[in-house]
């Protein structure tokens, strides 16, 4: 028996790497915006110069009584995800309105992360500041390209 085991195992090490390569990247869901009056929240892929939209996922949710937002970010490799904000970043709400929440973000370098969300259009951006004297980034969270080729092909 022991010998049809390890006979197995051995297979299955000459196997796992071929299929590991032919496995499908990680395909991120659609955009998600959620809007409760007191909790928002939205999910996406940053899309704009300097994103990697089929690879990064962030995660906001934002909470009017808290006065703060909390966002995760996920990112993909190959067919591995990782959280790479093991305890979300915290933003503080600057702004909460009818019509739109804006929260920010102070780093140690003292520039800031701002998200602006717009609770009207669905809508949400991120505007990243650069602490390396880098340009600033200005990103939107859209579905991810996958998403958007999917709904290409079947509209044809």
């Amino acid at each position: 028996m022991w010998k049809q085991v390890l006979t197995l195992f051995v297979l299955w090490l000459a196997i796992a790497p071929a299929a590991a390569e032919h496995a499908p990247p990680v395909m991120f869901d659609r955009k998600y915006f959620t809007d409760l009056g007191n909790i928002v929240a939205v999910e996406g892929s940053p899309t704009g110069e300097g994103a990697n939209p089929n690879t990064t996922r962030f995660v906001l949710t934002c909470y009017q009584e808290r006065r703060e937002c909390s966002a995760i970010l996920i990112k993909a490799y190959g067919t591995l995800i990782s959280i790479l904000t093991a305890i979300p970043l915290t933003y503080s709400i600057a702004v909460w309105a009818p019509d739109r929440v804006v929260a920010n973000h102070d780093l140690a370098c003292g520039n800031r992360e701002t998200w602006l969300v717009d609770r009207l259009t669905k809508t949400a951006e991120l505007s990243v500041g650069s602490c390396d004297g880098g340009e600033t980034h200005h990103w939107t969270i859209e579905d991810p390209p996958s998403w958007k080729k999917a709904d290409e092909r079947l509209g044809d």
